[in-house]
């Protein structure tokens, strides 16, 4: 009620000013049509139709007028789209809220054709799965499953876990009316973990109220003793409530018939006291004890366990950041902006280069001007984003209160990066040449090709803050110690050839490094081109005191005196 009032605020200075929205510059509208959907979404958790239907007809006019100006840019028309397919999105729930089938059909209809013109994969996916919710609500359940069927395996590859837990919350209700207890309790324990990398507190409610829905409805079932599933259900409903104190919420208007039909049921079979004992329990749980529950629990084990879990297809995300930024999923390339420029590639690249970070490591570092709240709201914006663009699996892992990058997620999932690769080439260059180890052609082979593979810039074009640049700096120098001294190790094992085209490449990159140009000149003379060689010096010289003011060292002028001397 807080945030309809504070709206409404908002919206009465807008008409205030008395400018028709058909008047209004484009801009205008389109901040004004945006501003729609949140006024309309709270009447939708409070119940008003009214205000859906006189809001929603607003915004519609809106886009109407958004969608014919001729200067409205692509970004723009997308905006539209979106706002036009949520728009008729309530006006859907709206009717059916009012016990308005074909209106409420016809309107969702409307709204996932308009997601479908529009090219965006996000936007289908969610505007399907919210039809099935209103095939749900007018008791069309076969077509409600029809549509979660295929929005999810959608929802599923972007990575999108919040519409998908949201889902998953609705096809277990669906289960429960096409009367599949054992599928609803199974898709209800997967809406919460589901959310475990990124633990919305609001949803997850909904999802323990569902949870707790489906114990209740099925206290007479043999597969567990009523009061055990009674005090579950109990436990839940305290869990739920809990998470909603945390974000300020309350139980929405759709559902608070459910509620109080639960709480009177619970109360019959464990008394008002036995019911408050275990509610409150519940309300004591934090995040991790409810992921848990939703794990260990022997009620909701009894109700999940004998389903088989749904099919995941093997993963394999490539990642390069060396150089233009490139993304493939399962050797399929993916768009260059499926990880967007700005924050979101920037908190990537942050948690690639740091093992494990807390909220404030993260904050300071792509937010150092920002207020604590600034962060806070940014931040998780920010990470959930990035969550979908990644893709289905759990990859952002978060433990201890750190944050950090899941290579392998699961066993027939992996996260391969070639800064990876590099930095472990590396490593075993600089141990073998510590070590004086003979080693093997294939090692080389395979050390050689890491490093070629990433000789590009750390993020090249991309413009992030202070700590991105000594992160550049320090793996360009990772870089460079690497190849020169694995020049060294090709060297010592007799393969010319490859120091030369080793050398050769460092240089380009590092044309001021002497070290490096003093084994190609060693590497030009073991092949037997002493005149190369000493040209090759006579361009570094002359590099050296046009860039740095000196000639070359002591050592390299030695080396090219011998050359000289040779017959």
């Amino acid at each position: 009620e807080e945030a309809r009032a504070l709206l409404a605020l908002v919206l009465d200075a807008v008409d205030a000013q008395g400018i028709p929205d058909d008047e209004r510059p484009l801009d205008d509208a389109i901040a004004i049509g945006r501003m729609m959907y949140p006024i309309e979404g709270l009447a939708y958790f409070g119940g008003d139709t009214d205000t859906m239907l006189r809001t929603g007809r607003r915004e519609i006019a809106i886009w109407d007028r958004v969608d014919g100006a001729a200067e409205l840019t692509a970004a723009g028309r997308l905006t539209a789209a979106r706002g036009r397919s949520l728009g008729l999105q309530l006006i859907g729930f709206a009717h059916a809220m009012r016990g308005e089938p074909e209106a409420a059909v016809a309107s969702m209809d409307a709204s996932v054709a308009v997601a479908s013109r529009s090219g965006d994969e996000w936007l289908l996916a969610v505007l399907t799965m919210r039809r099935a919710l209103v095939h749900f609500m007018i008791g069309e359940h076969e077509k409600a499953k029809a549509d979660y069927d295929a929005s999810v395996p959608s929802l599923r590859s972007q990575g999108e876990l919040w519409f998908l837990s949201l889902a998953l919350e609705g096809m277990a209700m669906n289960a429960m009316a096409l009367g599949d207890p054992l599928e609803g309790a199974r898709y209800a324990r997967e809406s919460v973990t589901v959310l475990r990398p990124e633990p919305d507190a609001w949803f997850i409610s909904r999802s323990l109220d569902t949870m707790a829905f489906i114990l209740v409805s099925r206290l007479d079932d043999p597969l567990v003793p009523a009061d055990q599933a009674s005090r579950t259900a109990a436990r839940l409903l305290g869990a739920a409530e809990s998470l909603r104190h945390r974000c300020g919420a309350g139980v929405i208007r759709p559902d608070m018939a459910r509620e109080a039909a639960m709480v009177q049921s619970l109360h019959a079979r464990l008394g008002v006291d036995g019911y408050l004992r275990e509610f409150t329990a519940g309300s004591a749980l934090s995040l991790q004890d409810v992921f848990a529950l939703m794990d260990d629990d022997p009620v909701v084990s009894a109700y999940t366990s004998t389903a088989p879990a749904l099919p995941r297809e093997a993963e394999r995300l490539s990642l390069r950041v060396l150089g233009p930024f490139a993304m493939d999923r399962s050797n399929t390339p993916v768009p260059s902006d499926a990880v967007p420029m700005g924050k979101t590639r920037e908190l990537l690249l942050f948690l690639l280069l740091n093992d494990r970070a807390t909220k404030d490591d993260i904050g300071l570092a792509l937010w150092p001007d920002a207020s604590a709240a600034q962060v806070r709201n940014a931040f998780h914006v920010t990470l959930h984003h990035l969550r979908r663009h990644l893709g289905p699996d759990h990859w952002i892992a978060f433990e201890a209160g750190t944050y950090r990058l899941d290579r392998a997620p699961r066993a027939d999932v992996v996260l391969e990066v070639d800064l990876d690769r590099v930095l472990a080439a590396s490593a075993g260059i600089r141990l073998a040449f510590r070590r004086r180890e003979a080693v093997d052609a294939g090692t080389l082979d395979a050390w050689r090709m890491a490093l070629e593979a990433g000789s590009g810039e750390l993020a090249q074009g991309f413009g992030g803050g202070e700590w991105l640049v000594s992160c550049q700096d320090r793996i360009r120098n990772v870089w460079v110690e690497a190849m020169e001294t694995l020049a060294q190790l090709l060297r010592i094992a007799g393969r010319t050839d490859d120091v030369l085209g080793t050398c050769e490449l460092l240089v380009a990159r590092e044309p001021l490094r002497e070290s490096a140009h003093r084994l190609l000149m060693e590497a030009m003379a073991a092949r037997g081109e002493p005149a190369r060689a000493l040209a090759h010096y006579e361009a570094l010289t002359a590099l050296l005191q046009r860039e740095v003011g000196s000639r070359p060292a002591a050592e390299t002028r030695a080396f090219a005196e011998g050359l000289r001397r040779l017959p």
